[in-house]
C-alpha cells in the first residue's frame, strides 16, 4: 500500500513539473510577461497566476483598474461626523488579491526599490503605518508603485 502511494505521488509530481514547464513556455508568448519576469522577486508561476486572473492587460486603460479588480482599492467608512477606518474594499477577486499579497512579501525583501518604499511608509513622520494597517495598505501602495513602474512597459506592449 505504501509503495503504491509513493508511486502515485511520484507520478503526480512528474505530471505537475511537466505542466509547469508548459505554462512557463506559454506565458513567454503573452505580451508583457517577459517584462514582469525581469522584476527581481517575481517568478514565472506568479506571472502565470497573474495573467490567469487578470487576462489580457490590453483591456485595461490604467493600472488602477487592476487594483480595483483585485479588491485592493481603499474605501472610507464615513458618515456625518463619524470618521471610521480606511480599509481595502475586498470587492474583487480574492485569488488575485492573495497572489499579489504573496508577491509583495518577497519583493520587499529582494527588490531594493520596494524595500525603500516599505521603509518610507513605515517611518514617514506624518501618518506612519502601524502593524494593524501595514498589511492591507502595504499591498495597495506597493502594487500601485509596481503598476507605475511597469506602466511604461504596459503602454509599450499595447502599442505593438
Amino acid at each position: 500500500m505504501f509503495l503504491w502511494i509513493l508511486l502515485v505521488n511520484q507520478h503526480t509530481c512528474h505530471r505537475l513539473n511537466e505542466f509547469e514547464k508548459q505554462l512557463s513556455e506559454m506565458v513567454q508568448t503573452i505580451p508583457g510577461a517577459k517584462e514582469m519576469c525581469e522584476i527581481k522577486g517575481i517568478g514565472e508561476m506568479t506571472v502565470v497566476g497573474f495573467f490567469a486572473e487578470v487576462g489580457d492587460i490590453n483591456q485595461y486603460q490604467h493600472p488602477r483598474q487592476i487594483i480595483k479588480l483585485a479588491g485592493l482599492n481603499l474605501k472610507k467608512n464615513e458618515s456625518g461626523q463619524h470618521r471610521g477606518k480606511t480599509t481595502i474594499s475586498k470587492r474583487g477577486r480574492k485569488r488575485l488579491r492573495a497572489l499579489l499579497f504573496r508577491v509583495v512579501m518577497p519583493l520587499s525583501a529582494k527588490n531594493q526599490a520596494f524595500k525603500a518604499l516599505h521603509e518610507y511608509y513605515r517611518t514617514r513622520p506624518n501618518n506612519p503605518l502601524t502593524v494593524s494597517s501595514l498589511l492591507s495598505l502595504y499591498v495597495v501602495n506597493s502594487f500601485e508603485s509596481y503598476s507605475s513602474l511597469v506602466d511604461v512597459k504596459f503602454r509599450s506592449v499595447k502599442r505593438k
